[in-house]
């Protein structure tokens, strides 16, 4: 049997004011997995402003809303952070993109193939720019 690799991942804290410690476009791609929802609605576009500036590009994953996601998640929160703050801020799809354009993102909807007795419906959109 071979080793486990492990690998020592840094970690970096964000500051106060969402500055990421790093150069202009220092990744090809930042991902932001079930992140935004995380997000108050009024800072959702500057933390995908940041990570455009740091990223070429910036893939968003997120849930469309709907009446099995809000319970889940607030669930799955207390399991793993029962002290975390979880304002459930997720948008429909049309909504992020009236979000992206409103901010000047130029945007691409990706739609991934989703098994028909998933109960959850994906929401992936690969992000740039920003004014």
């Amino acid at each position: 049997m071979k080793p486990k690799i492990q690998r020592t991942i840094p970690f970096f804290e964000i500051a106060p004011s969402g500055h990421l410690q790093f150069d202009d476009k220092w990744f090809d791609a930042v991902f932001l997995n079930d992140v935004l929802h995380h997000i108050p609605y009024e800072f959702q576009a500057d933390v995908i402003k940041e990570a455009c500036r740091v990223g070429k590009m910036v893939l968003i994953d997120e849930t469309e809303p709907s009446l099995l996601v809000y319970p889940m998640d607030k669930w799955l929160n207390l399991l793993h952070n029962k002290d975390m703050e979880v304002p459930c801020a997720f948008r429909k799809a049309t909504e992020w993109k009236e979000l992206f354009a409103s901010a000047g993102f130029s945007f691409e909807r990706i739609r991934p193939p989703v098994p028909w007795y998933y109960p959850l419906r994906p929401v992936f959109f690969m992000v740039q720019g920003g004014s």
